[in-house]
């Protein structure tokens, strides 16, 4: 009677290890032209019409109009955003590339993008957050611009802006034209925490 009882702690010992959650990353990207606003946030469910995700992913890409601007389109993805969570022992790091922006009505516009990638668990102890950007032009008019920033937060949250570290690079400024910029920025942090999270904010 013993043998069968010890089996079956076992088992569902064995179960409950076997169903435990591990721990994933999410993502969050926010589209902000001129204050019409498209949200992703896939840590609890996809993303509406233009995003393309998985829940608790920790990729988002974006193709589609947003308040007069053409992100993508004709098999060129707009924005994507990818990163390296929970991170490794060297480096923790998202990515994001814009492709193909287009202003289709003949107003001006501010565009905002924030992204961000959490539950990254390393590295830890001393470190640096850098931000870098380029910025290429095939059109411009004379002082087009695009500036970055990058956080770094202690909590696991999605709040954009803000954080314990920042970094931010000079803004690249168009002449008009056929144009192509870049520049970076760094930041000393004394600890990064072993749980946090990187985002980032462009404006365009």
């Amino acid at each position: 009677m013993k043998r069968p009882l010890l089996l079956q702690l076992l088992f569902v010992a064995l179960l409950v290890v076997c169903i435990v959650p591990q721990a994933q990353a999410s993502a969050f990207m926010r589209i902000n032209v001129d204050g019409t606003i498209v949200t992703c946030d896939n840590s609890a469910a996809l993303c509406g019409a233009g995003f393309t995700t998985a829940v608790g992913g920790d990729s988002i890409q974006f193709t589609g109009t947003v308040n007069g601007v053409n992100f993508g389109g004709g098999g060129v993805v707009g924005i994507q955003l990818t990163g390296n969570s929970p991170g490794t022992p060297a480096i923790a790091f998202i990515l994001d590339t814009k492709s193909s922006l287009t202003n289709t009505s003949a107003a001006l516009h501010t565009i905002t993008i924030d992204t961000g990638l959490n539950n990254f668990t390393t590295p830890s102890g001393p470190g640096f957050l850098h931000a870098s950007q380029t910025a290429n032009w095939t059109v411009s008019t004379a002082g087009e611009s695009q500036a970055f920033t990058v956080w770094l937060r202690n909590t696991n949250d999605f709040i954009v802006p803000g954080g314990n570290g920042v970094a931010s690079t000079a803004a690249c400024v168009s002449p008009g034209g056929l144009a192509q910029f870049g520049g970076h920025g760094v930041h000393a942090l004394e600890d990064v925490r072993a749980r946090g999270r990187v985002n980032g904010t462009e404006a365009i």
